[in-house]
């Protein structure tokens, strides 16, 4: 009997700790913010591991320009490594991307986010009668930035054109993409 009196108040002890500790999962969920983060401010991280994605709603091709002030060159479907950041171009994604795809740049170094020079989307091949909708997403430590995009250009342009000017062509700059909602890693 005393056996069992005791196995009954651990299991007691046992289901109010989990209980506990669901509540303070699910209190620290709900308090979790993202917070913003301002380049501006002298006490700001802004060193860190960063990865950039695209992702669009149309069979098109688009392609993903991502360039840091630090590195050897630019990184795209065209020069996917670098040496002095490790960067690497992880995914050319030729079409719709499925679900959860995304085109991806990726720095093996920590990288000063101040020092990347614009990132660019084009869409390089194929035809749509629509919009193309897509969204750029920049990973910094445990911030994901997202920041949404349309090209209204009905045909690619295999690269070609002035980035700055062309409708194939859409630019972003960093502070630009941090001022761009804030998604959770779980959201993802």
């Amino acid at each position: 009997m005393a056996r069992g009196s005791s196995l009954k108040e651990a299991r007691a002890r046992f289901c109010l700790l989990v209980g506990r500790l669901t509540f303070i999962w699910q209190k620290l969920e709900a308090d979790y913010r993202p917070t913003p983060l301002n380049l501006h401010d002298p006490e700001a991280k802004t060193v860190g591991r960063v990865s950039a994605g695209i992702t669009w709603d149309a069979t098109v091709d688009l392609d993903l320009f991502v360039k840091h002030r630090d590195d050897d060159q630019e990184l795209s479907y065209g020069r996917t490594r670098s040496r002095n950041l490790a960067g690497v171009f992880v995914r050319d994604i030729q079409s719709r991307p499925e679900t959860n795809g995304f085109e991806t740049i990726y720095y093996g170094k920590d990288v000063d986010l101040r020092r990347f020079e614009p990132i660019y989307v084009n869409f390089y091949g194929g035809r749509s009668r629509n919009p193309i909708e897509g969204q750029l997403r920049l990973q910094f430590g445990d911030q994901i930035y997202v920041r949404k995009f349309r090209i209204t250009a009905q045909y690619g342009n295999k690269g070609r054109g002035n980035r700055d000017h062309h409708p194939c062509w859409v630019k972003f700059t960093i502070p630009e993409i941090l001022a761009g909602e804030l998604t959770q890693p779980s959201d993802l």
